[in-house]
């Protein structure tokens, strides 16, 4: 089985926004095509899944590339 990795980085900005950043290496083997979403977890409360992409359009998840989304 062959593992692909990704750098995911979540950071607030201001009340209810977010920026994500998923970085892929430069390797052929480190892009993805599968759907990235991610989840926040807090103290009281889970936030519902957000889909951020997948890299079947081509557009996101190619190697050595950054993807920033606002969510």
């Amino acid at each position: 089985m062959m593992v692909k990795l990704m750098l995911v980085d979540v950071m607030w900005l201001t009340a209810g926004d977010w920026l994500v950043t998923v970085t892929t290496g430069p390797d052929v083997n480190m892009s993805s095509s599968v759907t990235v979403a991610v989840r926040a977890y807090g103290t009281r409360s889970t936030s519902e899944l957000v889909i951020l992409g997948s890299g079947e359009d081509g557009v996101h998840f190619c190697q050595n590339a950054v993807d920033e989304f606002k969510v």
